[in-house]
């Protein structure tokens, strides 16, 4: 039975292989060149981040603060939707802000 099962095993190691995917066309970055877009991700204590595919770019996107709710961005990208929420304690009042993604201006 050991037999049989090292056996196998090999076979298994023997017909797996590995190409690097070089059927797939990628960037200087490593990322596949056809993977296109933005990913916006909440850190801990950086705020939130973004990174641009394929070439893996990226920074700040919104700096860090406490009292934002969440964000959205416009499907063409133009515009960002932020929800602070700007009340004292036991009053949940949210604000609202609709800004320019080029040159962060109040929409």
């Amino acid at each position: 039975m050991k037999n049989l099962f090292t056996i196998l095993c090999i076979v298994l190691l023997v017909s797996c292989s590995s190409d690097n995917g070089s059927d797939i066309d990628t960037a200087p970055s490593g990322y596949p060149a056809d993977l296109e877009g933005t990913i916006y991700y909440k850190w801990a204590t950086d705020g939130i981040l973004k990174v641009s595919l394929p070439s893996a770019t990226g920074g700040s996107f919104i700096q860090d603060d406490t009292k934002l709710n969440s964000f959205d961005v416009s499907r063409d990208g133009k515009y960002r939707l932020t929800a602070t929420n700007a009340s004292t304690l036991g009053n949940y009042v949210v604000k609202f802000t609709l800004s320019n993604m080029n040159n962060g201006s109040i929409v």
